[in-house]
């Protein structure tokens, strides 16, 4: 799987006509999801884990429901391949009626899915947009396989309004900093046309939402052995998928991932003495603040005065 979740992990609907999720529909909407999509895949409901902010805060744009494929694999005689999981549940979904959207390359299948009660009866009526004809309510959900449950609950984790001001993707944009100029090695240089030398290829980490902490090469050099504007990623493979393991290797031997659940939690890891890659701090404040801006999203007091 390339990515978990990119342009839809900041909000957005990739199926039509939905409503937000509000709170108290969470559990009842999951109960008949699992009974009609999962439980026929074989899936166990503790093999199933919600992600981001659903069913934390008072509503939310899309529920994002992460499974552990690996189960999947080992019980089922068809289903041995992420494709053939990915085929399955779209029949699943056809027989069911249900509008969805393949989005396998992205990692994940989007569905419109009615909003139900326990007895599995509609409860939500909403209007058209001329707000004439009333239609039944249906919501997003974003079902994204895994094989490793525990990590892709603490990556994608997103704090409630009374643990912090500031979105999961806060938190986030300093851990692929860090990742970044934790280890960085200069492998090649050459001189640009302005006969400045420039690194033109390097090693370095990179921390990836659903895949873990990966390390790999990237280059500026061309097919014709020529220096390009843009960067091309030669190798990456996962180094470790451990969250312990992974805020350790981030930010010093005793920080464990419940350590890091906050935008606040990361910001004073960071400038706490101990911090391994202060030499760094420059650098990753930076592409912190560029990563934020680049989503939409206002920079914190405190970043904005240091970059």
């Amino acid at each position: 799987m390339k990515r978990f979740k990119t342009f839809l992990k900041e909000g957005g609907n990739a199926v039509k006509n939905v409503v937000r999720i509000k709170k108290e529909y969470v559990k009842p909407i999951f109960n008949r999801f699992y009974q009609l999509i999962l439980k026929p895949l074989g899936l166990k409901k503790s093999e199933t884990t919600f992600l981001g902010s659903t069913g934390k805060k008072k509503d939310s744009g899309d529920m994002d429901v992460a499974i552990d494929y690996t189960a999947i694999f080992k019980r089922s005689k068809t289903i041995k391949t992420i494709d053939d999981l990915y085929d399955k549940i779209i029949q699943i979904l056809k027989q069911n009626h249900i509008d969805y959207k393949d989005m396998r390359q992205m990692g994940l299948i989007s569905l419109a899915f009615p909003i139900y009660d326990e007895n599995g009866k509609n409860y939500y009526i909403d209007y058209d947009k001329r707000g004439e004809n009333k239609i039944v309510a249906r919501v997003q959900i974003d079902i994204m396989p895994t094989d490793n449950l525990e990590y892709v609950s603490w990556s994608y984790y997103s704090p409630t309004e009374e643990e912090s001001k500031w979105k999961g993707l806060y938190r986030n944009e300093i851990l692929y900093a860090i990742a970044k100029y934790m280890d960085f090695k200069v492998l090649k240089k050459a001189f640009d046309k302005e006969g400045k030398e420039i690194p033109t290829e390097w090693e370095r980490y990179f921390f990836d939402l659903s895949k873990g902490l990966l390390k790999g090469r990237q280059t500026r050099i061309g097919k014709k052995g020529n220096i390009i504007k843009s960067i091309k990623t030669i190798e990456k493979k996962v180094i470790e998928k451990n969250p312990d393991m992974i805020t350790q290797m981030l930010f010093g031997p005793n920080v464990r991932a419940n350590d890091v659940l906050t935008w606040e939690d990361a910001w004073e890891l960071i400038h706490r003495p101990d911090f391994p890659y202060k030499n760094k701090l420059k650098d990753i404040l930076k592409m912190t603040a560029d990563g934020i801006l680049k989503k939409g999203y206002p920079l914190p007091d405190e970043l904005a005065k240091e970059v």
